[in-house]
């Protein structure tokens, strides 16, 4: 896919961002380190209260520390970003 096809939404601490996410990008030096509250790894999802989980099959993993300058890769239905660092969710249009 090219970048055009995809909306492109920033997020910091505590921020949950749902839909079809492709690629979490995370901001800062190579050094740095990011961090992930929570990432539901699969498609489908029911929209509403962000602490509840995904419809469908979905793997969740919480706690993810990812380098700045790293992409962490879908299909994601959902993730909440940590308290640390700031990221980039690349959904598809």
């Amino acid at each position: 896919m090219e970048l055009r096809d995809y909306r492109i939404v920033s997020g910091t601490s505590g921020a949950t961002v749902t839909g079809s996410i492709d690629k979490i990008f995370a901001m800062g030096a190579s050094d740095e380190i990011a961090t992930l509250a929570r990432v539901e790894f699969g498609n489908g999802i029911t929209y509403g209260d962000p602490n509840e989980t995904s419809s469908g099959q979905f793997q969740l993993i919480e706690d993810i520390d990812v380098a700045g300058g790293s992409y962490l890769h879908g299909p994601i239905a959902r993730a909440k970003c940590g308290t640390v660092g700031a990221f980039l969710f690349y959904l598809r249009k």
